[in-house]
């Protein structure tokens, strides 16, 4: 049974009426004479029929955009559709040549698995591939770190500042080392070499 419209739902379709594909039209009661608008009824899954009214433009025959307006906003209300859904009508044909109409909905659910996993979207149906074939996808999401492991970072991060500071304080100690050696060096070479200039001097006043 292949479907007469598949369409996933937009703003205008759950607020205002649903817009329908024109090739659709032939698909669907007929517009008798210069009549702008059909009512059929159609079969949800549950059994429940619902009454819709297809209307078109009035004086356009060649963009006749037909939109679903009767009946149309209770369904929505009823299935709680939403933006991104998808609604599916289907014509079946009977014995004598009569037909009958369904109406098969599709809900957008997410699904989480287990935390940084992925995300699945699913339909509604018997199983995992809803009810208008497969519609699993799998969006990979970026790790999540624990609290444990926050700690644990954290922890190693300041691990690594004190080995940094206790590594630049040694550096500092060393210098102050080195300067106060060439200080007392420094010190030691000034006595000499005032030592010696008395020394000069005593031997010349002789």
């Amino acid at each position: 049974m292949a479907p007469i419209v598949l369409k996933n739902l937009n703003k205008t379709d759950i607020e205002k009426r649903m817009t329908l594909p024109s090739k659709s039209l032939k698909s669907f009661p007929p517009l008798s004479g210069d009549k702008h608008m059909v009512d059929f009824h159609v079969i949800e899954e549950c059994g429940r029929v619902w009454k819709f009214r297809i209307h078109t433009r009035k004086n356009d025959r060649k963009y006749r955009k037909p939109v679903l307006t009767k009946g149309w906003l209770e369904f929505v209300r009823s299935k709680q559709l939403c933006i991104g859904d998808r609604v599916g009508f289907y014509m079946e044909k009977k014995e004598a040549g009569s037909v009958e109409y369904r109406v098969k909905v599709e809900k957008r659910v997410k699904i989480f698995d287990n935390l940084g996993d992925g995300v699945e979207t699913s339909g509604m149906g018997s199983n995992r591939s809803g009810i208008f074939g497969s519609t699993l996808s799998r969006v990979p999401l970026p790790p999540v770190s624990t609290p444990s492991e926050f700690k644990s970072s954290a922890n190693e991060e300041v691990r690594k500042m004190v080995v940094k500071m206790e590594a630049m304080e040694e550096k500092n100690f060393r210098m102050e080392n080195h300067i106060a050696r060439l200080t007392s060096n420094l010190e030691k070479l000034l006595h000499k070499i005032v030592g010696s200039s008395n020394i000069l001097g005593s031997d010349s006043s002789e």
